[in-house]
């Protein structure tokens, strides 16, 4: 009875919203943190059956591996120093356009 109602849920109007990931006994799966020697400590998406040995493929790390971090890490940091050299090169054109607007007229003044 409750799965009926959430499917007249999902169905009404809420299109919008993503459909829970299901693992193949049809359960949401539950949040997990690797004990292995490979991984250990990172999370990931698995079966409430994980721990009990029952048979699922269900698996999703929960955060972005250490290579795809570093990448974007990687990228990030040249946004960064892209983005400090625009400063620097807009800092000199105004100040050489502050010095032409107000000492142009410092010759004529004397004259």
């Amino acid at each position: 009875m409750s799965s009926g109602s959430s499917m007249s849920r999902s169905d009404n109007g809420s299109s919008h919203r993503r459909r829970p990931l299901l693992c193949s006994h049809g359960l949401r799966p539950v949040l997990h943190v690797s004990l292995k020697k490979d991984n250990p400590g990172r999370r990931f998406w698995g079966c409430v059956y994980y721990d009990v040995h029952e048979e699922c493929s269900f698996f999703s790390w929960a955060d972005p591996d250490s290579e795809t971090l570093a990448v974007e890490l990687d990228k990030m940091e040249k946004r960064v120093d892209l983005f400090k050299l625009k400063c620097v090169v807009s800092d000199r054109r105004f100040n050489a356009a502050f010095f032409v607007r107000n000492f142009w007229m410092v010759p004529f003044l004397f004259v």
